[in-house]
């Protein structure tokens, strides 16, 4: 077990801005499908503001996720999905003053009340409709599905949809210069059930690298001090002390030298005293 004291030095604390956990999210994804939504192009379009702090998903909104968007779920999973995305930067995003899309793809029309946001209806999936992307306003969509589109996918497109991939946990954090925006999933592997850590650094707006990171080996690329000092009160001790050990064996050894050399000294100097 890492003993905080003995490798603070080798480790730099950072400012935690936003850390979310999501005990109830069982949801396990491919690493293809993880990839794609993390080494996605970044959405430029704004979030919503934080004061809006739930989303309100009515009866007909429903309905059309099942019938437009899909793949088919439960009303009570669907909302709670929603509620988790909102929380994350770039996810679900205000387009206009009563449309918002979700991952950049899939576009629903919404009204805020207080600090809700009620999701009216759902559109569709830009993917399957790429007419949806160029709509001005809902009045002009009303013309364009009536005219031309049929907003409604067949049973097959329905199923073979996916539903966002959501992290286990987010956390947003700040080191000296740069922003790091750090997400764990729950992958499928074959037969087994793991976990994988994406961390987006982020520089004056601009993306500058993404990491992977797999708890379970230690001996990949060497990571900054503010990521490891994360890992380590995420839980992943083990993982932090064989990643410095095999890194930085030197300064782990000189560490570990003067840490067991102040224990002593402070042994001593309690043992005088009594």
């Amino acid at each position: 077990m890492v003993n905080m004291g003995k490798f603070r030095s080798l480790m730099r604390k950072p400012k935690i801005k936003r850390a979310i956990h999501q005990l109830y999210c069982h949801q396990t994804y491919r690493k293809q499908d993880i990839l794609r939504k993390v080494h996605g192009e970044r959405n430029k379009v704004p979030s919503f503001p934080s004061r809006y702090s739930s989303i309100i998903l009515t009866g007909h909104a429903f309905k059309r996720w099942n019938e437009r968007v899909g793949p088919k779920v439960g009303f009570a999973e669907l909302e709670r999905m929603l509620n988790h995305l909102l929380f994350i930067p770039e996810r679900i995003t205000r387009n206009s003053p009563k449309r918002g899309m979700i991952d950049s793809d899939i576009l629903f029309v919404y009204e805020l009340v207080g600090n809700e946001i009620h999701i009216v209806t759902f559109l569709g999936r830009a993917s399957e409709q790429p007419g949806l992307r160029n709509l001005r306003s809902f009045r002009e969509l009303k013309f364009e599905y009536n005219e031309r589109l049929k907003l409604e996918l067949p049973e097959a497109a329905l199923i073979r949809q996916k539903l966002p991939c959501i992290p286990v946990e987010y956390i947003h954090f700040e080191g000296r210069t740069t922003s790091y925006f750090l997400e764990r999933y729950k992958v499928q592997i074959g037969n087994e059930s793991s976990s994988l850590i994406y961390v987006k650094e982020v520089k004056n707006s601009r993306l500058i690298d993404i990491i992977e990171i797999d708890p379970d080996n230690p001996y990949s690329k060497l990571l900054n001090r503010s990521i490891m000092h994360v890992l380590y009160i995420m839980g992943y001790a083990s993982f932090v002390q064989l990643h410095l050990e095999y890194h930085k064996p030197e300064e782990v050894k000189n560490v570990a030298e003067k840490y067991e050399e102040r224990m002593r000294e402070r042994a001593l100097r309690f043992l005088q005293e009594v």
